[in-house]
């Protein structure tokens, strides 16, 4: 079995609070210089399969977040179906 490094699972909670931010920061910039209003609510529990609804221009997605690191078993990354409907 290959040696993990101790530093990926350590802070994990806040590094995806990190990776949340930062592509929040993304989509908020990108509204911002198209001069569009973009609303964002974020769930305080994963109960539904989504982390963030994100609605714009009357268009209503609900997103889950998912991250992995480079070598990871997680390659790929499951969904749930109810997310996954338009």
């Amino acid at each position: 079995m290959a040696k993990i490094d101790q530093r990926l699972f350590l802070n994990a909670s806040l590094r995806e609070e990190y990776l949340e931010y930062v592509f929040l920061g993304s989509l908020c910039q990108t509204a911002w210089k198209r001069d569009e209003e973009l609303e964002i609510l974020r769930c305080q529990t994963d109960a539904q399969g989504y982390d963030l609804i994100l609605e714009a221009r009357g268009f209503q997605r609900h997103v889950q977040l998912k991250s992995s690191y480079i070598g990871s078993r997680t390659a790929s990354q499951n969904t749930q179906r109810q997310t996954a409907k338009v």
